[in-house]
């Protein structure tokens, strides 16, 4: 049996889901009543998790292969033993509904999952959802259901065929029910941990929109009162234990001996601020005693009957580490995120065999095009993994058509020129800091208005998505393809003068013609996977 196409197949759909399960999550259960979004992201979870049944991979003697356990694994993780039990439930109707001699098998492998899911989750601590969940977790989940619906396969008439399945399957079922509860899981690990801290920050904006509006009711840990020369007038004893200084000895410095100030600020500018805004909210960093720095936010209000200023002061340690903390998370799933995408664009490269390292010669070629044309490391990041990704959409495209040994028909261009389309459907809805789903669906606008999906010409098509479609172009006529061998250098050369000004940017094709023909550039030598 071929267990990559399953496999693929579950990180795809993982992919996917994890896009749905955003989707459902922004536009559906945030918008409702608080008391409301728990139970309908439980629904959310079943109602995802059960689709996974409609997606699934046909055997011998009726075995269907699909990402059942993991669906059941993931909403135990998330949702706690209850909404693992209903998504058990519905995955065992659809099975049902689904019929054929392997009925029995799938149904009890169904319950098994759920047994040992419940296990599992007692055993290494998961907890109900909104809680951390650890990879080791969603590891051991997959593990588990795994090995439950490897072993089901035995159970698949008839009796004497089963130790065949079980050895040209169980493989492929086993890695598809583990890739699918890791990837899915995690993914979602780190949105949910990426929301937790937004909330949390949200809720710090709304303390300090409270603060300015009502000091009386709001929470202030230290207090300190200013001349408008900046010296101390008074203190309360928490700035006092804090500080590491005696209330006396904080009488007698200034706000300049506080060390509080920014680099090139003075008193008297500060509280010509304050005085002329009234009020005034900001972060300040102070000093103990002994050295140690810690944060606070600082409210500070002119008093204009007694002359004077009032600091009012929030230690802020752990808002600081929570925004850390949350600023490493978002840099987790990003990090989650590109892995995931390239991922994807080298099993595509595996599925077509004749175009494998295309998209690496792609991303290559644009990133030496765009550095020439002076792109900072930051817009060449986001360049590279556009033109990773540039032919994701290809994904739904017949694995036929991509190999066919001839020129293509009509009817199947058609076919091949919508993976633009569905390159940005895929791509769309995950937050890159670069817009790569918009390159991804402009790669074979023509600069001229000649190309696709649009029509777009000119500067109306991103830089970026003009910069690859020169490189893509170029790597395919220097590559063989199943219909025709590889073109010579000076045919690519002609190629790039004739389409300057029509199919290419006339800048971006003088650069490349540049760097192939005076021999600058060569691609590089084709990173193949690990077999």
């Amino acid at each position: 049996m071929d267990y990559f196409g399953p496999i693929l197949s579950a990180g795809g759909l993982s992919l996917a889901l994890f896009v749905a399960f955003l989707a459902a999550d922004a536009f559906l259960v945030e918008r409702l009543p608080v008391k409301y979004q728990r139970r309908s992201r439980e629904l959310a979870i079943v109602i995802l998790a059960g689709t996974v049944m409609l997606f699934h991979f046909h055997g011998e003697s009726g075995l269907i292969i699909d990402q059942r356990g993991g669906a059941i694994a993931v909403a135990t993780a998330f949702g706690g033993p209850v909404i693992g039990l209903l998504v058990a439930v519905a995955v065992a109707l659809i099975r049902l509904s689904i019929g054929g001699p392997a009925v029995i098998a799938g149904l009890v492998g169904i319950v098994a999952d759920l047994a040992v899911c419940l296990v599992v989750f007692r055993l290494m601590g998961v907890r109900r959802q909104g809680s951390p969940v650890r990879i080791s977790q969603l590891l051991g989940l997959g593990l588990a259901v795994g090995t439950t619906e490897a072993l089901s396969l035995l159970l698949v008439p008839p009796v004497g065929k089963a130790f065949v399945l079980f050895e040209a399957y169980g493989p492929g079922v086993f890695g598809v029910q583990v890739v699918s509860t890791c990837l899915f899981g995690w993914l979602v690990t780190l949105y949910l941990d990426r929301r937790a801290g937004q909330r949390a920050r949200a809720m710090l904006e709304l303390e300090q929109l409270a603060l300015s509006r009502g000091l009386a009711s709001t929470p202030i840990e230290f207090t300190l009162k200013f001349a408008l020369d900046g010296a101390i007038l008074e203190a309360n004893q928490a700035y006092a234990r804090r500080s590491g200084y005696e209330l006396a000895e904080l009488k007698t410095m200034n706000l300049a001996g506080l060390k509080v100030l920014d680099e090139g600020e003075t008193v008297p500018a500060l509280f010509d601020r304050i005085r002329a805004a009234g009020r005034m909210t900001y972060e300040s960093r102070h000093r103990t005693r002994d050295g140690e720095v810690w944060p606070a936010e600082v409210t500070s209000v002119y008093d204009d009957a007694g002359d004077y200023v009032l600091a009012f002061l929030r230690d802020i340690t752990e808002r600081k580490q929570a925004e850390r903390h949350l600023a490493e998370k978002s840099a987790d799933l990003q990090h989650a995120l590109v892995q995931t995408i390239e991922a994807l664009s080298s099993a595509l490269g595996c599925r077509d065999l004749a175009s494998e390292g295309h998209a690496q010669k792609v991303q290559d070629l644009s990133v030496r095009i765009g550095r020439a044309i002076g792109l900072d490391d930051d817009r060449l990041e986001g360049l590279r993994l556009a033109a990773t990704v540039h032919n994701i959409g290809q994904i739904q495209t017949p694995a036929e058509i991509l190999n066919r040994p001839r020129a293509l028909g009509a009817e199947e261009m058609d076919l091949i020129r919508q993976h633009p389309v569905t390159g940005h459907a895929i791509l769309r809805d995950i937050h890159f800091p670069w817009p790569i789903a918009d390159i991804v669906l402009q790669h074979h606008e023509n600069y001229d208005g000649s190309g696709y999906p649009a029509g777009l010409s000119g500067d109306d098509i991103l830089l970026d998505a003009r910069i690859i479609r020169v490189a893509d172009s170029v790597a395919a006529m220097l590559s063989h393809r199943p219909f025709r061998r590889a073109r010579d250098l000076d045919y690519v050369l002609d190629e790039l003068r004739r389409g300057a000004g029509h199919q290419f940017d006339p800048e971006v094709a003088e650069i490349c013609r540049q760097l192939l023909a005076e021999g600058h550039y060569v691609f590089p030598a084709l990173q193949r996977r690990n077999a």
